[in-house]
């Protein structure tokens, strides 16, 4: 069998992706021939029309198209000294990297937003970046400086009368359109009175965004409150910020706003977490369910999975609780339903509704939780089915074939998205009119989530009411899964490349690997990391220390191999600072050699020791997870000691390392 040597993981997932895909292609038969796909139209235009064009780009997928339009925005706004267009870009450029994990590079784009906004006088957008630095700082964990940015918001708990005051107004919006017609043909007294009741109708309009949008920023506040308290453990106070968003979400007159829905399911599942985190488990699992219930009766399916997901981690610690041996293996049977329901409800989301996108900026949980959690519980569950012996048969081989195939599915979706991100063609054979259907759906729920958040540019927008444009968003969203299933109808080929069907263990011992090759897939989580060896003839299972462990040994090992000059940041990694030394710096007492022996064993020792008899002298194809994917298998060192590197027993001279981002795309 033929193996790449990874220069680099993902240069060989991208190299392997795009084979498949074109094999994929040469095998399609069409029975119609389509019309090719619609190509992207090239950036142009004035700043407005630029940010327009990004933001659309953006919205469809490819990000890579939109970052090149809005530089190109930004750079007309800075000519023309529009500081309101500047803060607009600066924010689709931070929700840019904001989607693709580059939180410090987000913050720095919102941070200047919120400036240009202030700067501008848009009090409205400068509190919207406000909350967005606050999450930026939140996901990078750093908590005081999130609550600093939460606290720079200008907040006021919506009036209730005010918004009832204004609705009853707004209803009489029909009537003052039709005096306006009336009025047109009626002479200059006639233009008089349509000049006045257009003014009317404007200012109703105004009244109501208004009262919207002091929701909003009240419900963002309260619940970036109540996630940084959630983390913090200080559970009353999140308690406390989490119900008063639910009862402004729940108010009869918010609740009627389309966004209000999203925010009670957002509220109710931050309830769930303040339990949780108390380890009020059966509490937990009620407000979860309540949570995932209401999402489905306001018909927000996006919204389900962080509940299920919910139930699930709850159910889990309650086993871990649980003395009577019957009732714990209960409640994680439990578990596992729920979060592969959750797995489940993400797998459609991703494969169609656009919501998911929203969703996922709304909760504490990512997708990559689930799928991790879901793969971890499996697998323990299989370890602890297995009686302690590696090797696994029957329901503990089951649960631990599962738990892989999890872990496929997971890189395999993360692989597609990288595919997505830097505008990989998926839609070749799809019929040209699907895909312009598709883009301009898109292309309106941008425009008016642009008009609802106070992002657009275009004054001409702002006309229609609150309700109207929040039920023609409804409406588009379920246009959209429908335009999504008509493609996978006549596309075959992109229904298969949107949904990935990875294989299973026993696949990959049929299909992948020989009596010479021996698998060692990894899964790094907390508090543990799991490692599957697999061979044609067998199945071992083995816990490992949890990622921390695994990230700060693997970040020992490559400070001794790279000097301090030429050391760059693991992305996505968090890790401690690294000494200034590596391979060509002045020795240390103990020499460099043993230094670094010392550091490759340690990291062989914890990640690959636990599976070397089931290895054995095969060649290893390596399937990392984390900071791993950073590290060279061949350079780790199976015994310490030592004062000279042409000596030392590296792992090379006993087993040929080959790599791979996942076991399917072999």
């Amino acid at each position: 069998m033929n193996f790449v040597v990874k220069p680099t993981v993902g240069l060989l997932a991208l190299s392997l992706i795009f084979t498949s895909i074109g094999a994929v292609g040469n095998a399609s038969v069409r029975a119609a021939e389509p019309a090719r796909p619609v190509a992207e139209p090239a950036p142009q235009g004035d700043g407005a029309s630029l940010l327009s064009q990004g933001r659309a780009q953006l919205k469809r997928g490819n990000a890579d198209k939109a970052l090149v339009t809005l530089n190109q925005a930004l750079a007309a706004f800075t000519g023309a000294s529009d500081a309101k267009g500047q803060a607009a870009t600066h924010d689709a450029l931070g929700d840019l990297y904001n989607r693709q994990g580059q939180y410090a590079v987000a913050l720095s784009h919102y941070q200047e937003a919120n400036r240009q906004y202030a700067s501008a006088t848009d009090t409205y957008n400068a509190n919207l970046m406000f909350s967005k630095i606050g999450d930026m700082y939140y996901q990078q964990g750093n908590f005081n400086e999130s609550r600093s940015a939460y606290s720079q918001m200008s907040v006021t708990k919506p009036e209730t009368n005010a918004v009832k005051q204004t609705q009853e107004k707004a209803g009489k919006v029909g009537g003052m359109f039709g005096k306006i017609k009336g009025a047109t043909s009626g002479g200059v007294s006639g233009a008089t009175g349509a000049v006045s009741a257009a003014n009317d109708v404007k200012n109703m309009v105004e009244q109501e965004r208004a009262a919207y949008r002091q929701f909003i920023i009240y419900s963002i506040y309260e619940l970036g409150l109540g996630k940084l308290d959630t983390a913090n453990n200080q559970a009353d106070s999140a308690k406390t910020h989490f119900t008063n968003a639910l009862s402004a979400a729940d108010n009869p007159i918010y609740g009627k706003f389309g966004q209000a829905a999203r925010w009670r399911v957002a509220a109710r599942t931050g309830l769930g977490d303040v339990a949780f985190v108390q380890g009020r488990y059966p509490d937990a699992v009620k407000l979860y369910n309540t949570a995932a219930d209401g999402a489905r009766k306001d018909k927000k399916p996006d919204m389900v999975w962080p509940a299920q997901r919910g139930v699930g981690r709850s159910l889990w610690a309650q086993a871990g609780a649980e003395s009577d041996q019957g009732k714990a293996a209960k409640a994680r049977e439990d578990a596992i339903v729920s979060y592969r329901a959750a797995l489940q409800t993400i797998e459609t989301l991703r494969a169609g509704s656009i919501g998911f996108d929203e969703s996922r900026t709304t909760f504490l949980a990512t997708t990559a939780d689930v799928y991790n959690e879901t793969a971890s519980a499996l697998a323990e569950r299989a370890i602890l089915t297995g009686g302690g012996s590696a090797t696994l048969a029957g329901p503990a081989l089951n649960d631990a074939s599962e738990a892989f195939k999890i872990v496929e599915q997971s890189r395999a979706r993360s692989l597609l998205d990288m595919l997505g991100e830097i505008g990989s063609d998926l839609t070749e054979g799809v019929p040209a009119d699907l895909i312009q259907k598709k883009q301009a759906n898109l292309d309106r729920q941008q425009q008016i989530a642009e008009v609802l958040t106070g992002a657009s540019l275009n004054p001409d927008a702002q006309k229609k009411s609150t309700g109207d444009l929040e039920k023609e968003l409804d409406g588009l969203q379920i246009e959209f899964d429908q335009i999504e299933n008509q493609i996978r109808t006549a596309s075959p080929r992109y229904g298969s490349l949107t949904k990935p069907q990875p294989l299973t263990l026993a696949e990959v011992q049929q299909q992948v690997l020989d009596d010479k090759t021996a698998l060692l897939t990894y899964s790094l989580g907390k508090p543990n990391s799991y490692l599957w060896a697999v061979t044609q003839s067998g199945v071992s299972l083995y816990k490992l220390p949890s990622r921390s462990v695994v990230d700060d040994q693997a970040f020992a090992m490559r400070t001794q191999l790279i000097p301090a000059k030429l050391r760059t940041p693991i992305a996505g990694i968090n890790l401690p600072a690294a000494p200034t030394r590596g391979l060509g710096l002045a020795p240390q007492a103990a020499g460099p050699a043993a230094e670094y022996a010392k550091a490759a064993n340690a990291l062989y020792s914890t990640v690959y020791a636990p599976a070397a008899t089931v290895v054995g002298d095969k060649r290893v194809l390596v399937v990392a997870d984390g900071a791993l994917n950073y590290i060279p298998f061949e350079a780790l060192v199976t015994a310490p000691g030592g004062a000279d590197y042409s000596a030392l027993p590296y792992l090379i001279k006993t087993n040929e390392i080959v790599y791979a981002p996942s076991a399917s795309v072999v």
